[in-house]
């Protein structure tokens, strides 16, 4: 599509962001009152410590949880923990030091229901000035590619920058059975070598039981890169054949190439879309047992990868009837006007996150244009950020739903 709209290369940043409200944690507290008569009372603390971050409730607010995040460096003259949209600076995610030890704390309110990724960074006092003065943006990037996972926390997720982080939810979060690994008795799907098409890099993983009676559907995975990393997408991926709630789909995962061009690629006037309809479907149903219709392809993308899957699906009713778009970067474009003049019967998955207050207030209006055109709208809003944390889980979910004709019980807002 040949446009001169100009590409916006950040979303919107907000002059602030709703931060959640720092606390003491009352176990923290009583041990420095500990530490000031015992020398040893913070070590033998850190050793009893099998798992963090550290969960404690609120009499006052039984909605909420008191969740203190620690982390050891003895030589550090600053830790910042960088939670995914909770904090959203540097001064919002400064640790403080517990009691002249090597050991650091943060303690924030979290709703009951959150999950998310998060990461620390020791830094000098001047790194820290330094990136406390700049620009917000760059300062949260800066941390990303610094950050290093939770070693008292076995539960991780790679992230769209290739890194590991940790991984955090509390007890009302909605559980994500997909991603469970699959028992060892149970054959496992397979993830061929790279195959290039139409010079462009895609994987394809076969899950048990793909092709072996009626042709398959086709799953597209946008930023295939990153989520063939991911064990949570195999073990997604084969729970999903294995529990009979669909048909195996073949899933083709998509390269994206890089930052910079996947920018250009899957921004609203990119080429991705052409790129799947015109090459990589065409390819997929020549070489592959998969069904040529509509309505069994589905594209699956996140962020600008989710504006994607929402824009190929509108404009190419005839080649994908299924779209699963998390956290889609609606404010790159005018998706409301293009879902309004759709007139559609795809079947859509849209989730975005409460902590999300760029993207989210676009969503309700985009649900309602989407239904008025004809579109059944599968809608839910988790309690966490832009987070493939969350992603992760909702992946299955939809599916499920989406190819396998069946809603999922839930008590998620909007479904």
């Amino acid at each position: 599509m040949s446009s001169s709209f100009t590409i916006p290369r950040r979303p919107p940043m907000p002059e602030s962001f709703p931060a959640a409200p720092r606390a003491y944690s009352p176990t923290i507290d009583a041990l420095e009152k500990r530490a000031k008569h015992d020398p040893r009372a913070i070590d033998r603390f850190w050793k009893t410590i099998e798992s963090t971050p550290l969960v404690e409730d609120m009499d006052e607010s039984p909605d909420q949880a008191l969740v203190t995040f620690l982390y050891e460096d003895p030589s550090a003259e600053c830790v910042l923990v960088n939670v995914n949209k909770v904090t959203n600076s540097p001064s919002e995610g400064k640790m403080c030091r517990v009691a002249e030890s090597g050991l650091w704390a943060a303690t924030f309110i979290l709703d009951r229901a959150w999950r998310g990724s998060y990461a620390f960074v020791s830094l000098g006092a001047k790194q820290y000035e330094a990136m406390s003065r700049g620009d917000r943006f760059t300062a949260l990037r800066a941390l990303r590619q610094e950050a290093r996972f939770d070693p008292k926390n076995p539960d991780s997720e790679m992230t769209f920058g290739g890194r590991a982080t940790s991984v955090a939810h509390l007890d009302r979060a909605p559980v994500q059975k997909w991603i469970e690994s699959p028992s060892p008795d149970n054959v496992r799907g397979s993830m061929s070598p790279a195959i290039e098409i139409s010079g462009r890099t895609v994987w394809i993983y076969a899950p048990p039981g793909v092709g072996e009676t009626d042709p398959a559907s086709c799953v597209v995975m946008l930023d295939g890169d990153v989520w063939r990393t991911s064990d949570s997408f195999t073990h997604t991926a084969d729970n999903l054949a294995l529990s009979g709630f669909i048909r195996p789909p073949y899933f083709l995962l998509v390269d994206s190439q890089g930052t910079e061009q996947r920018l250009r690629d899957l921004a609203i006037d990119g080429n991705i879309s052409s790129y799947v309809v015109s090459e990589l479907l065409p390819w997929a149903r020549e070489h592959l047992p998969i069904a040529a219709s509509a309505h069994n392809t589905v594209v699956v993308g996140q962020s600008l990868g989710g504006l994607s899957a929402l824009k190929i699906t509108l404009d190419h009713p005839d080649c994908v009837g299924n779209a699963v778009a998390q956290s889609s970067s609606l404010w790159q474009c005018d998706m409301l006007d293009r879902a309004s003049q759709a007139r559609t019967d795809a079947n859509i998955w849209l989730e975005v996150g409460a902590y999300e207050p760029v993207l989210l207030p676009y969503h309700p209006p985009l649900v309602s244009a989407l239904r008025s055109s004809g579109a059944t709208v599968h809608y839910r809003e988790y309690v966490g950020g832009h987070d493939m944390a969350c992603w992760r889980g909702g992946i299955g979910d939809a599916l499920a739903v989406l190819l396998g004709g069946r809603h999922l019980r839930s008590s998620h807002a909007g479904e």
